[in-house]
Formats: C-alpha cells, sequence, structure tokens
C-alpha cells in the first residue's frame, strides 16, 4: 500500500498523464480513419483491432475514452473489466467516433520531437508485445490476451518517458545490470512505473491489476504474467547498447520460457514486429530496421565483440584460442568491481593456455620503493623473482619496465640452452602500479603467421588493467 505522499505524487501525475498522453503516429491514424471511411471494418471488428495494435497510443487511448469519456461509458457494460471486451463490445461506431479526430487531439507531444530514450522505449513496447503475442500459443494464451496485458504493463514506462522526460533520459543513463530502468524510475519519482500503470487501470474501472485474470483463471493470469515478464527481458535482450543486462536478459526470457526459443518463434517474432514497426520507419529508419532483425543472441554477440574491440583492440589480433579465452574472461569481469580471484585466473589459466611458458605480476609497494612479485605463473627461466628496488640506475628488466613508456623485449638462451623470449611493461594509469612479466618460446605463434607476439603481449597487459579497473 502507498503511503500518503507516494498517494498524493501519483495522483498529479495521473491527472498530468491522462491530459498529455502518448503520442499516436499520424500516419497510421490517418490510414485507419481511411479505412473507417471506406467501410473496411464493417463486417469484422476484428480488423479494426488488429490496426489499433500497430499503435499502442491509439489501442490505449481507445480504452481510456471508452472507460472514462461520459460520452461513451455511460452505456458500458460495468461487469466487462477485460479491455478486449470493452473493445469489442462498443462497437464499430462509438470507436469511429472516438478516432474521428487528430494526433494533436490525443496527445500534446508528437513523434517528431521523440528523443533517443522515447524511441528506445517505443521499440522496446514493440518487441515485447510482438514477442508475447507471438509466444502466447505455447502457453495456451489467447494471443490478443497477451497483446493486451504486455502493452498494459509497458503504459507506466511509455507514460513516463513521454510526460517526464528529463527523469526518463537520466534514468536511461543510470541503468545497469544490477540497476534496472524500473528501478531507477522509482527512485526518482518515488513510485514506480507499474504502480503508476495499475493505479491508472483501476481508475479506468478495469481490474486494478495490468495483469488481468483471462476467463478468471488465476492459472492463467500468472501464464500471462510470467510470458510479458519474458517478453520484456527479450526487448531488453535485443537491445544491448542501451540495456547493461542484456545478457543476463536473454539468459532470464529462456529460464521464464522453460525452453531456448527455436528458429519458428524468431521468426514469428520477427514477422510481428515488421508489421507494428513499418509505420515507424520514417521516425527513425536505421533504429526500427534493426528491431525488426530481431535476434537477441546475434545482436549481443556482435555488442560484446564490440565492446572488447573499444577497451581491448589488441584482442582481435591475438590466435583464435586466444581470442576466445580474452572473450571468454572478460565476459566473467564485473566493472562495477574487482575481484582478486578474475587477476588470478588470468594469469593461472588464461595466459599458460595460450603458450607463455611463465610470468609474473609485480605492485609497486610505494613504502618500500620497490617492485614486489604478487602472482607468478608457470616456469621463470631469463629472470630471478624476487622484489626489486625501484631506481631509474637499475639494469633489473622489473625496474627499467617500470621506468619505460614502451614493453622491453629482448630473447635469450635458458640454462638449458633453449632460446626463448621475455616480455616486461608497465600497467596502470600515469601513475603506474606495476609490471607485467611474460616468457615464451621463439617459435611462439609460429603457427599463426598473422598473429603478432608483442600484440598478444598488450593484449594481457590491457587485460591486467582492466581486471584492476585500471587504465592504460
Amino acid at each position: 500500500m502507498a503511503d500518503n505522499s507516494t498517494q498524493r505524487r501519483l495522483q498529479r501525475a495521473l491527472r498530468h498523464v491522462s491530459d498529455y498522453w502518448i503520442p499516436p503516429n499520424p500516419k497510421t491514424l490517418n490510414k485507419i480513419q481511411e479505412g473507417l471511411r471506406r467501410g473496411a471494418y464493417e463486417l469484422d471488428l476484428g480488423f479494426l483491432i488488429q490496426d489499433l495494435k500497430s499503435d499502442l497510443a491509439l489501442f490505449t487511448y481507445c480504452i481510456k475514452e471508452l472507460t472514462t469519456n461520459p460520452r461513451y461509458n455511460q452505456h458500458r457494460d460495468q461487469s466487462k473489466s477485460d479491455p478486449i471486451d470493452l473493445l469489442h463490445s462498443a462497437g464499430i461506431r462509438c470507436l469511429r467516433d472516438i478516432l474521428n479526430t487528430d494526433a494533436k487531439s490525443i496527445s500534446r507531444h508528437s513523434l517528431e520531437s521523440a528523443g533517443q530514450a522515447q524511441i528506445d522505449q517505443l521499440q522496446a513496447n514493440l518487441v515485447t508485445v510482438s514477442a508475447v503475442e507471438a509466444l502466447a500459443p505455447k502457453f495456451e494464451i489467447d494471443s490478443l490476451a497477451g497483446f493486451t496485458a504486455a502493452a498494459l504493463r509497458q503504459l507506466g514506462l511509455t507514460l513516463i518517458a513521454w510526460n517526464y522526460p528529463t527523469v526518463f533520459r537520466r534514468a536511461f543513463q543510470e541503468i545497469s545490470p544490477s540497476r534496472s530502468l524500473d528501478l531507477v524510475i522509482s527512485e526518482r519519482l518515488g513510485y514506480s512505473p507499474r504502480l503508476l500503470a495499475a493505479t491508472l487501470i483501476y481508475s479506468w474501472g478495469l481490474e486494478g491489476s495490468f495483469i488481468f485474470s483471462v476467463d478468471d483463471d488465476k492459472h492463467t493470469g500468472e501464464a500471462v504474467e510470467t510470458l510479458c515478464m519474458a517478453g520484456e527481458a527479450l526487448a531488453r535482450a535485443n537491445n544491448p547498447e542501451r540495456y547493461p543486462s542484456a545478457e543476463d536478459d536473454w539468459k532470464v526470457a529462456q529460464q521464464l520460457l522453460h525452453s531456448e526459443l527455436q528458429a519458428e518463434d524468431i521468426h514469428n517474432i520477427k514477422q510481428l514486429v515488421k508489421q507494428y514497426s513499418d509505420d515507424y520507419l520514417e521516425l527513425s529508419s536505421s533504429s526500427f530496421r534493426r528491431i525488426q532483425k530481431f535476434d537477441p543472441e546475434k545482436f549481443i554477440k556482435a555488442s560484446k565483440e564490440d565492446y572488447l574491440a573499444a577497451k581491448n583492440p589488441y584482442i582481435r589480433t591475438c590466435p583464435p584460442k586466444t581470442r576466445k579465452l580474452l572473450t571468454d574472461y572478460y565476459s566473467a569481469l564485473d566493472p562495477e568491481r574487482v575481484q582478486p580471484e578474475n587477476l588470478k585466473q588470468l594469469v593461472k589459466r588464461v595466459m599458460p593456455i595460450s603458450g607463455f611458458s611463465g610470468g609474473a605480476i609485480y605492485t609497486l609497494d610505494p613504502g618500500l620503493n620497490k617492485l614486489i612479485p604478487r602472482i607468478r605463473f608457470g616456469t621463470i627461466e631469463l629472470l630471478q623473482v624476487r622484489e626489486v628496488s625501484y631506481s631509474s640506475y637499475s639494469d633489473d628488466i622489473i625496474s627499467i619496465a617500470f621506468d619505460t613508456q614502451s614493453p622491453l623485449i629482448d630473447s635469450q638462451n635458458s640454462a638449458n640452452g633453449i632460446n626463448l623470449c621475455r616480455a616486461a611493461a608497465a600497467f596502470g594509469t600515469s601513475f603506474r602500479v606495476g609490471v607485467i612479466y611474460l616468457e615464451y618460446p621463439e617459435d611462439y605463434m609460429i603457427s599463426d603467421q598473422e598473429a603478432d607476439p608483442l600484440n598478444v603481449f598488450k593484449a594481457f597487459r590491457q587485460a591486467v588493467n582492466d581486471s584492476l579497473n585500471l587504465a592504460l
């Protein structure tokens, strides 16, 4: 139960969002009005409802008018709390009258003024309702019932996106894998988007939850809610550039669906996304053509590759085996906190498997003015691993590397007569933290002529920095 202050904020918000609403797509509105003039919907009201689904602003506006406008709700059957029944019982004449208006009369906002965050929310809506509608039969749920539930669940976020654009835009900038958009908005406004939607729908005289039970069946209502949650997770997973939680959302969606999406499922979702988004291509062609290619797994993979290319550009120059090892390693890194075990895994597992025969990580102890070996692996033959006094006059490779901009590389014969190469370089910011030292056979990378040992070494030096949340 919301406290009094929350209730007051909610009531103010309800009045504001109800007055300003969500901008419809003028193109879709004009097409529907033309269909009404030609009598295209006279024989089957379902065709009109299908076209309304292409514009969630129009779809929900019709429900709002039927429940709140005295001109239409005075003859309403109050026993009908299902939005689908409400649309069907209204009839073609009533809906024609509601839609006999222009976009500016429906909302004081316009799509032409949409910012990126509002476009992102619109795209999330379209993917969510498409996914829920396409997957509903697998849950033995009516497709229209699923679509309507998904649309109403999105209503709070969408109304906030348009009517509190600064709050919404800043909230989008603050989301992280551990802080969802709903959570950040709740902290800023004092109420959640879900609560706003539920309160609004309750004020319409519909069921107080935006997950309404179908045929008064609690089990079916829970299935609808689960399916809607999966649809919302799929929408976030399909846009990893905007949602840091995309990879986790992809896993959550499959858990909620109790199976992986099949090729047929993805095809069906794509078809609906295209159907519902075609009229928006003029608004942002590249953005909406992208969501029409619905493929969360592909987009997440591409996003991770782009992230890695920006974070550690040397990875792409590594041999395939090392590239995969480092890619998997970065996937496990938490950018928000340093975990010592990550660095240990990098040194003791990834480096040896990548072909380095031995190595060590040194860090500077400012009090002692010494570089201290903290982690080592393998057999180190060209260096006596010990504490090294940091001095500009030292001839030790560790001390020299700490004081040098570029990596130091040389080759020597080991005590066993094997020719080995070694590389050392400082890591950290301009305030250097330590030195990475690696040894490798002279024929290292000989099987991959395109791979440069120096670039591989640089990739690992950057990985050390990223493990410790440092920058070069």
